[in-house]
């Protein structure tokens, strides 16, 4: 009964993790930490244009636009967006840049800072004609999209992302392991209980942790939680540890368990933050 719960509660912890590397985008934020964004790709466009996002607004009472502009200019087509709506959708001009592009040779166009959600592509031709995309609320805190002009449609493309979370994710679960396993081996004997408690409490503690650091972009103040959120797990870990984990005498002892989850924990630390500044996370 006992290994049946054990293996249940891990069970939990494996799906709610791939839960949370689908389901929920980088989007704990401050102004000190990384940005929002979101990349545009046009295809099947016109040869020449000018993009820009749309978002909503509350308590604007001003009439619809008309689709057409007269004259295509730099300085027209920003007038008609500074004063453009469509229903509740109206252009979207970031504190630090308008976010209107010309068209360029790869078509893709990437909008940061304060983006909007929902959004919409606005598209305006040489001809003067204005085109507007389906609406779209990202996922992904770094949203990477395609519009599809002839289609009008407007898509968002996540599997690369989650894949690089997992991958990131499932790196920082196995160098954690053989860096923990190591120290594990000079402190306890190596048997079936005391590496099937090594397992677990790494498993329940590590899994989650590096999917909310993968989350959390909030700046130099992610190192102050993450410091605070190690001693967590050095608890955690060695108050399971001086229950579980037995000596070469057959016996527990707190402080072996405790000084064991300590040392580990910091070694596994410090190579996490060594592979976050590789991949920038």
């Amino acid at each position: 009964m006992k290994k049946r719960k054990i293996s249940a509660m891990f069970t939990l912890v494996v799906i709610a993790s791939l839960v949370l590397l689908g389901l929920f985008p980088q989007a704990i934020q401050a102004d000190t930490g990384p940005k929002p964004s979101i990349t545009i790709e046009v295809k099947n466009a016109p040869q020449d244009y000018y993009v820009a996002l749309l978002g909503k607004k509350e308590n604007e009472y001003a009439k619809n636009s008309h689709l057409k502009i007269d004259e295509v200019t730099r300085e027209s087509v920003e007038a008609y967006l500074e004063t453009f709506r469509y229903d509740e959708w109206y252009y979207y001009k970031s504190p630090l840049g308008d976010n209107l592009f010309r068209c360029n040779e790869d078509g893709k166009y990437h909008f940061w800072y304060m983006v909007p959600k929902p959004f919409r592509v606005i598209l305006i031709d040489m001809e003067g004609n204005v085109h507007l995309s389906d609406s779209l609320h990202q996922w992904e805190y770094n949203a990477e999209c395609t519009f599809d002009f002839h289609t009008r449609t407007l898509i968002e493309h996540r599997a690369g992302a989650i894949m690089k979370r997992a991958l990131i994710v499932g790196g920082c679960y196995g160098v954690t392991l053989i860096i923990e396993f190591l120290v594990l081996i000079g402190l306890f004997p190596v048997n079936k209980k005391n590496l099937f408690w090594f397992w677990l409490a790494n498993t329940v503690t590590n899994i989650p942790l590096n999917i909310f650091l993968l989350h959390a972009n909030i700046g130099p103040g992610i190192y102050i939680i993450w410091f605070l959120l190690e001693l967590l797990i050095i608890l955690i870990e060695g108050i399971i540890y001086t229950s579980h984990l037995i000596d070469k005498k057959g016996s527990k002892s707190a402080a072996r368990a405790f000084g064991y989850s300590a040392i580990a924990n910091v070694l596994s630390a410090f190579a996490g933050v060594m592979i976050q500044w590789f991949f920038n996370f």
